[in-house]
C-alpha cells in the first residue's frame, strides 16, 4: 500500500490479513457484537413475517372483492 503524501510502502500479505480477521472474530467483544447483530436480525425477520402476513391478508381481501365484482350475481 502506498500513501501518496509520504511515499511510505507497507507490505501486508493476505495471511496476515486473514489472521487479523480471525483474531477479531474470536475476540469476545466481536462475539458479543455478532450476537447482538443476530438478535437485531431475528427481530427484523419477525417484523418482516408480520408485514408479510398483513400483506397476504390484504391481498386475499382484494382478490375476494375483485372476484365478487367480476362474477355475475344471480
Amino acid at each position: 500500500m502506498t500513501i501518496p503524501d509520504q511515499q511510505v510502502h507497507v507490505n501486508i500479505n493476505d495471511a496476515e490479513i486473514a489472521e487479523a480477521g480471525i483474531l477479531q472474530l474470536t475476540n469476545e467483544g466481536s462475539e458479543s457484537k455478532l450476537k447482538s447483530r443476530i438478535l437485531e436480525l431475528e427481530d427484523e425477520r419477525g417484523r418482516l413475517y408480520g408485514a408479510y402476513g398483513d400483506l397476504k391478508g390484504l391481498h386475499e381481501k382484494l382478490w375476494t372483492k375483485f372476484i365478487g365484482e367480476k362474477t355475475p350475481h344471480e
